[in-house]
């Protein structure tokens, strides 16, 4: 948070019980890490719910890297396929914390997904 919003920030009354700790304490109650004080943990998160504190997840996936994104590219989405093939994909990324991007090839050869891999994969459920 930079510019006028940290200022307004800053001056809210409300923001008070979370100044007390430093920005990487309020990261690690966020991210739930057992380090913290239980005392902290309170404070904390009743300022994050007092402020309606809802984190960036665009801005959590640049800063990381991963974008907890699967993507999908179908050869024809009118096909009567194409329904159960997501449902199915976002019936197993979805408690992971994956989203799914999807597009259509419309059976055009020269249409493919780029060529990357991406650096972590979800450990799908077998059988």
């Amino acid at each position: 948070m930079s510019g006028l919003a940290e200022e307004q920030t800053r001056h809210d009354p409300r923001c008070r019980p979370a100044r007390l700790v430093s920005h990487q304490t309020v990261s690690r109650v966020i991210n739930g890490e057992l380090s913290i004080a239980p005392a902290t943990r309170a404070r904390v998160e009743r300022a994050i719910a007092e402020l309606g504190f809802h984190p960036n997840h665009v801005a959590r996936s640049l800063a990381s890297r991963k974008t907890f994104t699967v993507g999908v590219v179908m050869g024809d989405v009118a096909s009567p396929f194409f329904p159960d093939v997501v449902r199915g994909a976002e019936d197993v990324l979805s408690p992971l914390g994956y989203s799914l991007f999807l597009a259509s090839s419309r059976r055009d050869p020269e249409v493919r997904a780029p060529q990357r891999r991406a650096p972590a994969r979800p450990q799908l459920p077998t059988g």
